[in-house]
């Protein structure tokens, strides 16, 4: 074999050794790809495939559509009760304004009535205060006449049955001005009971005093009793805010329905009616 011979020969080993490489390569390659893609088992260094990875990824984006699903029901019926809820708020609303409305039209009425009957009053005790004069002077008037008659029938023999029926009709005079006396007493005493109700503040106060503050003395129901009363300013139609024990949490706000010198019955005002609180005697009430 000449040189030439030899030469083709390594020549051909060696491509077939680089042949060979590129075949083992190849081959790692493939098998590197599949491990790559379907890897399931990571205990011995190796990622987890891809295959496997996207169906997780699947699997999670699935989850989270499901989740998502239930959010948007979840949020769908939380609107739907916010919605029913602020229906139910216009309807309260517009009640209170209807009572308000009817309230102050019903004091107003009676305001003006208590100012009729007041003027009446007045007139007839001016009327009394008149007719009192008048009878005082008649009465003085007719001591005189007596004394004068008196004077002239000194020597009379019918002096004593005159002057008789005269003391008989100053008695009766006398009792005529003590009834009008009496009379008199009772036009002030309504008259005084007519301005205190009549007084443009009692009707007018719209807020209990801003410094008042009461507590529970007796709950019943969606009812409480407080110890404050019209003694302390409290009038019916107030409004207060009712708050826990130590007065740290907000509860409800009442109204005013029923009040004495020293307590009022107040209900609860802004809850609807399948609401219910935990109210115990001590709770704190005081103005809004």
């Amino acid at each position: 074999m000449n040189l030439v011979g030899k030469i083709f020969v390594v020549l051909t080993l060696v491509l077939s050794l680089v042949l060979m490489s590129l075949t083992v390569v190849v081959y790692m390659t493939q098998v590197n790809w599949m491990r790559m893609a379907n890897n399931t088992d990571t205990k011995n260094g190796y990622p987890l495939g891809l295959i496997q990875q996207l169906e997780n990824c699947q699997k999670e984006n699935q989850e989270l559509r499901n989740a998502y699903a239930i959010l948007v029901g979840t949020y769908e019926v939380a609107l739907q009760k916010s919605t029913n809820a602020a229906k139910e708020v216009d309807v309260v609303k517009n009640s209170q304004v209807e009572e308000i409305s009817k309230l102050n039209e019903t004091i107003a009425n009676a305001y003006q009535e208590t100012n009729g009957r007041l003027e009446g009053t007045l007139t007839a005790l001016v009327k009394m205060n008149t007719i009192h004069s008048t009878l005082r002077d008649s009465v003085h008037d007719l001591q005189k006449e007596i004394s004068s008659i008196s004077d002239k029938l000194a020597t009379s023999t019918d002096y004593e049955n005159q002057t008789a029926q005269l003391k008989l009709q100053l008695k009766e005079m006398k009792e005529q001005k003590e009834d009008l006396l009496q009379e008199n007493i009772r036009a002030k005493e309504v008259l005084s009971y007519n301005n205190m109700v009549n007084d443009l503040d009692y009707y007018r106060s719209s807020a209990p005093p801003a410094m008042i503050q009461g507590r529970v003395i007796e709950a019943a129901g969606r009812k409480i009793k407080v110890n404050i009363g019209s003694d302390d300013g409290v009038r019916v139609g107030h409004k207060f805010q009712l708050l826990s024990q130590d007065g740290s949490r907000y509860l409800c706000d009442v109204d005013v329905e029923n009040v004495t010198s020293d307590t009022a019955t107040c209900t609860f005002a802004n809850l609807r009616s399948e609401q219910s609180i935990n109210v115990v005697n001590g709770c704190i009430v005081k103005p809004l």
